[in-house]
């Protein structure tokens, strides 16, 4: 049987609002108990409970000080693998540039190649140049004429 939808606000009667907290605690309590036996982890729950001044604590107090314990001796390395919104924001702007930067790369590299075979095709240098284009451009033809080299070797 489906559950009907639960409208989200303060509950003002106090018992049912006591009902419902202790439904819902002993829900999450048996999720962390399934989840801890279904994938092996060590897992607890710290539960305040607005009825009372001491906090519902599953399994029970040293279990729960245990994985506190544990997650806060966790290196360092483990630690930088969680991630908050600006440490995100900032990796992904870096993983953003390389690729930018490797467009870049791609692109002036296929200038090259069309200014060297224009210069071929032609048999003279486009205008505009400057003296750092001029020695790209050699150098990609070098380098083309190397691998033009190694492929005729290799065939023979």
């Amino acid at each position: 049987m489906a559950m009907k939808k639960v409208k989200l606000a303060y509950i003002t009667d106090n018992m049912a609002r006591k009902i419902s907290y202790n439904k819902r605690k002993k829900n999450i309590i048996k999720k962390v108990s399934e989840l801890t036996t279904l994938c092996g982890i060590e897992a607890c729950v710290i539960i305040p409970n607005p009825f009372d001044s001491k906090p519902e604590i599953w399994p029970n107090v040293e279990g729960a000080m245990k994985v506190i314990e544990r997650y806060q001796n966790t290196p360092v390395k483990k630690k930088n693998m969680t991630l908050n919104q600006e440490s995100f924001i900032t990796q992904m702007t870096s993983k953003s540039q390389d690729k930018l930067s490797k467009v870049c790369r791609q692109i002036r590299e296929k200038k090259l190649t069309m200014s060297a075979f224009n210069c071929v095709k032609d048999g003279a240098l486009p205008e505009g140049l400057i003296v750092t284009d001029i020695n790209d451009i050699k150098m990609h033809l070098e380098k083309m004429m190397k691998e033009v080299n190694d492929e005729i070797a290799k065939r023979n």
